[in-house]
């Protein structure tokens, strides 16, 4: 792989964008499992995905289930459940069904709960 992108120098450009892609990733992940409450760990979540998904509205739809985000962030799905029910009654996020969410306070989910 390495000889023939030292010949293709475009080659050896999209596997640098490639690798620093997955790093930055990999960071995004390491910063929202570092979070010390289950509730600020789904208020990171939601930050990245809205990043990801790239909606400038942020209202976007969640492409995983409960389940799988309570799988990723290491939780429970009634814990991603109840995460969600206390951001929403905060005025940090809207849900409009169980995977349809609208960020209305980007700072409350920047920070997680107050103290």
């Amino acid at each position: 792989m390495e000889e023939i992108a030292s010949d293709d120098g475009s080659l050896a450009i999209e596997i640098l964008r490639a690798a620093f892609n997955a790093l930055a990733r990999s960071h995004a992940q390491l910063l929202v499992l570092g979070r010390v409450t289950a509730q600020e760990k789904v208020g990171a979540f939601l930050l990245e995905m809205s990043e990801r998904l790239g909606d400038p509205a942020d209202h976007f739809v969640l492409p995983i289930s409960r389940c799988d985000v309570a799988d990723y962030l290491a939780v429970s799905a009634e814990t991603v459940s109840r995460s969600m029910t206390e951001l929403q009654h905060q005025g940090a996020i809207a849900l409009a069904g169980p995977r349809s969410v609208q960020i209305l306070n980007r700072r409350a989910l920047a920070e997680g709960p107050a103290a």
